[in-house]
C-alpha cells in the first residue's frame, strides 16, 4: 500500500469534515454550493484522502488543499472541453469550456470530498477521481455530456455514447450550432499493416463535406480525445468533398492533409474522433470501438 493510502486508511475512522471551499472561477473568490451538506453523508466507505477546494483551474483540473498541503489533481480517465480557444488565455473562454468548469464547481457542492487515486501524470499533478456523496464526480460530469471518458473503461465509454446520443452537454447545442452545417466524420483507417509507427501515412480519418457550399475550414480542428492530439485544420472543402487526413509527413494537397507526426495518432481501439469548429462547438464525432 502506497503512503499515500496508509496515511488515507488511518484516517477513514475519522468523522467526515465539511468542504470549506473557495473558488477563484474568474480571478475573484466564489463559494461552492450551499453550506448545509446532507445528515450522515460522509462516504466513509470509500478509500480516499478527504480534502478541501482551494481552486478550480479548468473542467478537469483543480488545486486541494490536503493534509493542510496545497495538491494540483487531475481527473483521471475523463478529459473536458479547453478551457480558452486556440488564442490561449489571451482570449475568452469557450461556451464549453466555461460549461464544463461550471459543472465541475456545481458537482463539488459543500459535502465531504475525498480524492481517490495517487498517481502522478507527467507534469506531477495527482491523477484522480473525486467523490461526493459516495458517487464519482467523473461518472456524473461524463454522464452529463460535460467532457469525455478516456482510455478503456467500457462503462463510461458507454455513457458518453448515451449523453452523445442524447445530445446532452457538449453534444447538444447549448453553445450554438456549427458555423458550417453538413460536415461529417466519414471514413476511418486507424489500424494500418504492419507496425502503425512505420506506416503513418496509411493511418487516417476523413472529414466529409454533405452540404451544397463550399466550407472554409480555417482553424477548425481534429482531435481525439486527449489533450495532446488536437490539429488545427485549413483550406476548403468542396460540396461533397473529402478531405482525408493522414497521421504521417508529406505534401498535403486541398483533399489530402498530413499531419506531420512521427507516432500514430488514433488508437487501434477505444478512440473517439472529434471534429470542432472555431467557436469550440463539437460539430461531428464518432466513436471508434
Amino acid at each position: 500500500m502506497s503512503p499515500v493510502k496508509r496515511a488515507a486508511a488511518a484516517r477513514l475512522s475519522v468523522a467526515a469534515i465539511m468542504v470549506a471551499a473557495t473558488i477563484l472561477a474568474t480571478g475573484c473568490a466564489l463559494p461552492i454550493g450551499g453550506s448545509d451538506a446532507p445528515a450522515g453523508d460522509t462516504a466513509s466507505d470509500v478509500d480516499g484522502d478527504r480534502a478541501e477546494v482551494v481552486r478550480v483551474i479548468d473542467g478537469d483540473s483543480l488545486e486541494l488543499s490536503i493534509d493542510g498541503a496545497t495538491v494540483e489533481v487531475r481527473l483521471a480517465g475523463y478529459n473536458a472541453p479547453e478551457l480558452f480557444g486556440l488564442g490561449g488565455p489571451s482570449g475568452p473562454p469557450t461556451c464549453n469550456g466555461a460549461a464544463a468548469r461550471d459543472a465541475l464547481i456545481g458537482e463539488l457542492g459543500s459535502q465531504p470530498l475525498l480524492v481517490v487515486g495517487d498517481e502522478l501524470d507527467r507534469f506531477g499533478r495527482r491523477l484522480a477521481d473525486l467523490v461526493v456523496g459516495g458517487a464519482s464526480v467523473v461518472d456524473r460530469l461524463i454522464a452529463d455530456g460535460r467532457g469525455l471518458a478516456t482510455g478503456d473503461d467500457r462503462s463510461r465509454r458507454d455513457s458518453m455514447k448515451a449523453a452523445a446520443a442524447g445530445r446532452r452537454g457538449l453534444w447538444g447545442d447549448g453553445c450554438g450550432v456549427p458555423v458550417a452545417a453538413g460536415l461529417m466524420i466519414g471514413e476511418t483507417h486507424r489500424d494500418p499493416p504492419g507496425r502503425d509507427e512505420e506506416n503513418l501515412n496509411d493511418e487516417w480519418v476523413e472529414v466529409v463535406n454533405r452540404s451544397r457550399d463550399a466550407v472554409d475550414l480555417t482553424d477548425w480542428v481534429i482531435r481525439d480525445d486527449t489533450t495532446g492530439h488536437r490539429f488545427r485544420l485549413d483550406g476548403r472543402l468542396a460540396p461533397d468533398g473529402r478531405l482525408r487526413i493522414r497521421s504521417g509527413p508529406g505534401v498535403s494537397s486541398v483533399d489530402d492533409l498530413h499531419l506531420g507526426e512521427t507516432f500514430p495518432v488514433w488508437s487501434n481501439h477505444h478512440e473517439t474522433v472529434l471534429l470542432v469548429d472555431p467557436a469550440g462547438v463539437v460539430a461531428a464525432w464518432a466513436f471508434l470501438d
